[in-house]
């Protein structure tokens, strides 16, 4: 290389040894990845602990520590556990009534009525404008009265609410009792429910209905029973009723076997054993929990099925406690019979038929094929937070216990990783110490701001949401703080489910409330939050962060969301834009050494 030339930085100018060992390291961290949650949570509460508690004890430059320091960590530690405890009573079991709440919701929700009601409260709204001023509405009007708005009697009216609670609990029980039904055939208890149904329903009547099969069982039971026991105590036995018995007994049990094999009547007997177990659940529901259920029912599928019935859910109610027709005509059907309710009512069938007569309606597809496709993944997302509370629970308390104990002892620890000099572990340690020191670093301070940030949308998303009128702003705003973990895109990953939720309690009003609602916490975070919170750290255009989520999140799963933009912000600044080390030649020129050298 000539005098004052810098040599060419390569990529792949790496020793041997170096390669050696970083290859270890990735070994050791595969080798660990079923239990990285765990690492990763010990690691972020060490990485807080260890701040708060140098920061309250001052360590000295020269290593030694303060009398103070255990007394601090001990002090911190029980702090955390004490604030883990307090938060967990007062949030985690109202977190997991108000899921379990929006699952049900989520059973009964309709996508067709919400694209309907989209395209009325848009479109049809639009056309009804002028529509209205058309000569077609008195004419239109009148014939929506004759035909369609029926007043019903009081008679009618409670025979029809009836008919709306019976219709709701079978098919609740319906619905209950086939997921029992899946859960006994996996579990293989349903066979035996199976032969029980047969023995106790079936047996007798198809021994009745084939006295031929009836007359061949006996024969067969005597003919074994002589050759057993003889036949002089044949001959005594044959004419007791138990004898009888006995083998009337064994008959059914030979008959209930030949139809459990051949699989008779298994359809009958999955469908009364399902719809007993259903109900049985269905009966063992608070009253609150069904009337839940009801409403979200009685929204949906009211209007669809029984199309006379005219009355809101509050009314519905009312309805149910009237006694008498002077109470009836007091309390609802002068409401109903009312010119202006029946106006408003029009208008609404009006805007549906007129939305799905515009061409836009067409050309916008079937939305509602979109959302019912989506739902199973919602539905499991919810489950998984629900069921996975728990598990989190103690993967969390484990991980303080660790997180203390290495806190504890990093007075210790330190000294021992100074033992290691002179040792062949000195070239590991000096190799990966420092780049891994970085990495936390950048990870731990991401991370940190990170949450910060969701907190942040989190009590803003539950503010919005209660001040809404949600039924669940405990569960959905949690919601909201976990998906803002992950950067600039948490809130959108999370208005989904929080805007179906929105559409199927309080229609396509409600639904363009939350959403103008998110929208001005994202831009919060996008333009305030993110900026001031993480500083120059995060200096990338919104574009890059999702495309590098869009990478990790295929790659690496949950946790590529979580950790994939910190960890790209290491790799782009700390590797390859980290400037190569400068060497002096022994003629006093400077050359690069590459990344390797």
């Amino acid at each position: 290389m000539s005098r004052g030339e810098r040599r060419r930085p390569s990529l792949l100018d790496v020793s041997p040894e170096k390669a050696v060992i970083w290859l270890l390291f990735a070994g050791v961290v595969y080798g660990l990845r079923s239990f990285f949650s765990t690492i990763f949570l010990t690691y972020m509460m060490t990485y807080v602990a260890v701040r708060v508690v140098n920061a309250l004890t001052h360590p000295r430059p020269d290593g030694e520590t303060s009398w103070t320091r255990k007394p601090v960590v001990v002090t911190a530690y029980a702090a955390a556990l004490v604030l883990t405890y307090m938060t967990t009573q007062a949030l985690v079991p109202r977190t997991i009534d108000q899921g379990k709440w929006l699952l049900a919701q989520f059973s009964t929700l309709d996508p067709e009525k919400i694209r309907e009601d989209l395209l009325a409260k848009t479109l049809g709204r639009w056309e009804f404008s002028r529509y209205k001023d058309s000569d077609r509405y008195t004419k239109e009007l009148q014939e929506f009265i004759r035909d369609k708005y029926n007043s019903l009697t009081f008679q009618e009216a409670v025979q029809m609410a009836r008919e709306i609670r019976r219709v709701f609990e079978e098919e609740s029980s319906e619905k209950a009792g086939l997921r029992i039904l899946e859960k006994l055939r996996r579990s293989g208890e349903f066979d035996e429910l199976y032969r029980q149904h047969l023995r106790t329903h079936w047996a007798e009547k198809e021994l009745l209905a084939a006295p031929d099969l009836q007359k061949r069982l006996t024969e067969e039971y005597d003919a074994s029973f002589r050759l057993i026991n003889g036949d002089e105590t044949y001959q005594k036995e044959k004419d007791q009723p138990s004898y009888g018995e006995k083998r009337r007994q064994v008959n059914l049990a030979r008959m209930t076997t030949q139809l459990f094999t051949t699989g008779q009547h298994r359809d009958t007997a999955e469908t009364e054993i399902s719809m007993k177990r259903g109900h049985e659940v269905f009966v063992a529901l608070t009253d609150k929990a069904k009337e839940e259920a009801f409403q979200g029912f009685y929204r949906t599928e009211v209007p669809k099925r029984f199309r006379g019935f005219h009355y809101s859910y509050d009314k519905f109610r009312i309805l149910e406690s009237v006694t008498n027709e002077a109470d009836f005509r007091l309390k609802l059907k002068d409401e109903s019979s009312d010119e202006k309710i029946v106006a408003e009512k029009f208008q609404r069938w009006m805007e549906v038929r007129l939305s799905k007569e515009h061409p836009l309606s067409n050309l916008l597809g079937d939305t509602s094929q979109l959302l019912r496709s989506s739902l199973p993944h919602i539905t499991r997302w919810l489950t998984a937070i629900i069921n996975s509370a728990l598990d989190f629970g103690l993967n969390a308390l484990l991980s303080l216990a660790l997180s203390f104990m290495i806190v504890w002892e990093i007075p210790k620890l330190t000294r021992a990783l100074g033992s290691v000099k002179g040792t062949r572990s000195e070239a590991i340690l000096e190799e990966i110490a420092p780049e891994i020191e970085r990495l936390g670093t950048v990870v731990g301070v991401a991370f940190v701001a990170q949450f910060v940030i969701a907190v942040i949308n989190a009590v803003l998303a539950f503010l919005a949401l209660w001040f809404l009128g949600f039924h669940s702003p405990v569960f959905l705003s949690l919601f909201v703080l976990m998906c803002c973990l992950v950067p600039y895109v948490g809130v959108l990953i999370a208005a989904l489910p929080i805007l179906l939720v929105a559409l199927q309690e309080g229609g396509v009003q409600l639904g363009f409330q939350t959403a103008l609602s998110l929208f001005v916490i994202h831009e919060l975070e996008a333009w305030i939050w993110s900026p001031r919170i993480l500083g120059e750290f995060l200096r990338m255009s919104p574009l890059t962060i999702i495309l590098i989520l869009f990478v990790a999140e295929p790659l690496f799963g949950l946790w590529g969301l979580l950790l994939g933009v910190p960890v790209a912000v290491f790799l782009i600044n700390d590797v390859f834009l980290k400037p190569l080390p400068i060497e002096e030649d022994a003629d006093g020129s400077s050359k690069n050494t590459g990344i390797g050298g």
